[in-house]
């Protein structure tokens, strides 16, 4: 069972709710996360970008908050590339592109050997332009 939102929790007591929400995302938890908090955080993205396509243009302020989550969280990723790099390239497998998004970058600013043949099998899948060219970086990382 995941352990990730305790430690979240457990990373922010003390902070007060403007630093929570626009402070930088608890990286540091990353020292005691293994391979479920690995998977819930790919679960998360996936909830993350389905909870954001339903937010109305016009409120950017949700859209917002959700992509500081989201990027949190890839921030997170990279901090754990080294020791769970095949785990996370599984989260390509997502039908989310913005999860797929996310691990590209995570792999683009702490890239692993181990996830080279998984980078390119999925960049001839069908993406945005934007997605494709950060996963291209990831490779080339």
């Amino acid at each position: 069972m995941s352990k990730r939102q305790k430690l979240i929790d457990e990373a922010n007591k003390g902070k007060n709710i403007q630093e929570i929400v626009y402070g930088n995302f608890p990286v540091e938890i990353y020292k005691n996360c293994g391979p479920e908090e690995v998977q819930d955080i790919l679960g998360r993205l996936d909830q993350l970008s389905i909870e954001k396509e339903k937010i109305e243009d016009w409120d950017g302020d949700s859209q917002d908050d959700i992509w500081r989550v989201q990027s949190g969280f890839s921030e997170l990723l990279e901090k754990l590339t080294r020791e769970y790099a095949e785990l996370i390239v599984m989260g390509l497998k997502s039908n989310r592109p913005d999860t797929r998004y996310y691990i590209f970058h995570a792999l683009w600013k702490s890239p692993n050997p181990k996830a080279v043949t998984f980078l390119a099998e999925y960049l001839l899948t069908e993406m945005p332009d934007l997605y494709r060219e950060v996963g291209q970086k990831a490779l080339m990382a």
